[in-house]
């Protein structure tokens, strides 16, 4: 008795599913167009996903807030480097692994906004990293370092504020609600974001300045593209300082 051929088998198997396919695909298409009440099936179908997707995109976006915030806290309690060169070798060590963070993935965009506000917190130029942040993140990471630092904003401001005498009766109306807190920070926010557009101009502004000084002398240099030239033009301004 002759055998069957697995290679036959394979391709048979193949082939009738490949045939099934087709044929689904033509029904699909041929109910799309002429059954009414199929389409009002798709569509529901339709908006049950689409409202999955939203219920999983705020919960996902709930659980970052909470997620950020305790990060905030411990970031707080943690010593900042004083020195020079202890603030560069942490600059880079955060940095690094901020960019670290985004490459494995949107799961670990809080991560890597953590280490790069704690960059930030050391670096010489705040509002010029803000600039290249701006560049080499997503969106979602700038984001979260703008919260960041409006938390951050938050704190010092509350830190500021001269101390009160010992509260009495009559000042019980005075005590700030959750909500004036909740505003100071939103304001803390909206100002860190203004600071990041301000940073970005500046940015802009001077590499048109460059590119006309470029022009004028005739001599075009080779621009560095990617995030790597960034990281390797803000690790060179500290070194040109301390020389």
């Amino acid at each position: 008795m002759a055998s069957i051929s697995p290679v036959r088998v394979a391709g048979t198997v193949a082939a009738l599913a490949a045939t099934g396919f087709l044929g689904y695909a033509v029904y699909f298409d041929y109910q799309r167009r002429n059954s009414a009440t199929f389409r009002k099936s798709l569509k529901k179908q339709e908006k049950k996903l689409a409202a999955v997707a939203e219920a999983d995109a705020k919960q996902q976006k709930e659980k970052d807030n909470l997620a950020l915030r305790e990060g905030f806290l411990r970031t707080q309690l943690e010593p900042v480097p004083s020195s020079p060169d202890q603030q560069e070798a942490y600059f880079a060590e955060q940095a690094n692994s901020g960019e670290l963070a985004i490459a494995k993935g949107p799961e670990h965009y809080v991560e890597a906004a953590l280490h790069f506000f704690k960059a930030l917190r050391v670096y010489h130029s705040p509002g010029e990293l803000l600039a290249v942040y701006q560049r080499v993140c997503p969106p979602e990471v700038l984001e979260m370092v703008v919260r960041l630092i409006g938390l951050s904003q938050g704190v010092a401001s509350s830190l500021e504020t001269p101390e009160r005498e010992p509260a009495s009766v009559n000042d019980i109306d005075d005590t700030p609600s959750a909500s004036a807190q909740a505003k100071a920070v939103e304001e803390a926010k909206a100002a860190a974001t203004a600071a990041v557009a301000e940073a970005v101009a500046e940015s802009e502004k001077e590499k048109e300045e460059e590119k006309k000084e470029e022009e004028e002398v005739s001599s075009p240099k080779t621009a560095s593209q990617g995030s790597g030239a960034e990281w390797e033009n803000v690790n060179e301004k500290p070194e040109e300082e301390s020389a």
